[in-house]
């Protein structure tokens, strides 16, 4: 969606670990608003929630995200019909 790749722009723009106050700042938006576009990306893995103190920041995930088991299998098998 639009508002997600919103969000993770801002934060590939200035990478940085941000608080929601300074993210929903940054995108133009109330924080209600961006904790909702957050909470599938931070489910996903694609952006790290972490507790400094007493805030809760957020920063993106630039490594690889765990496959599911079916993917897997599909690319084992699709290498084995390569190799045949």
């Amino acid at each position: 969606p639009n508002a997600q790749r919103k969000l993770i722009l801002w934060m590939l723009k200035y990478r940085r670990t941000v608080t929601l106050a300074v993210l929903a700042d940054g995108l133009g938006e109330a924080p209600e608003q961006t904790q909702t576009v957050l909470e599938p990306l931070v489910k996903q893995g694609l952006i790290r929630a972490m507790t400094v103190g007493d805030n809760e920041r957020y920063k993106l995930r630039f490594g690889r995200i765990q496959n599911s088991r079916l993917s897997k299998d599909i690319w084992q098998t699709l290498d084995k019909k390569i190799d045949e």
